[in-house]
């Protein structure tokens, strides 16, 4: 889903629905701020690990977890956003396990 395809109205309603957000390091994740207490939230990044996400989860009541692009394999792998499949299954796992 890209939120660019969505009007901001759109995009304040997915987030304020949402049980589970996964997405890259980036500025739609500062839509965190619409999610309901308690939504799990995973932030994939790819360099050093930023904070500012994390805290706008911890202010908001969130469940914060995150993925690094350490979990790939090789340099040429990180520069374009790949994650592992043990990353993938991880975010996966965790999603089922929420849902059930």
């Amino acid at each position: 889903m890209f939120l660019e395809d969505l009007t901001f109205r759109e995009q304040v309603e997915l987030f304020s629905n949402a049980g589970v957000v996964v997405g890259a390091h980036g500025a739609g994740l500062a839509h965190l701020l619409f999610c309901q207490k308690g939504t799990t939230v995973f932030e994939v990044f790819f360099r050093k690990r930023p904070m500012f996400y994390w805290l706008l989860s911890r202010f908001n009541d969130l469940d914060y977890r995150y993925l690094q692009a350490a979990d790939v394999h090789g340099a040429e792998n990180r520069e374009k956003g790949r994650l592992s499949r043990p990353g993938v299954d991880q975010i996966l796992s965790t999603c089922r396990a929420i849902r059930d």
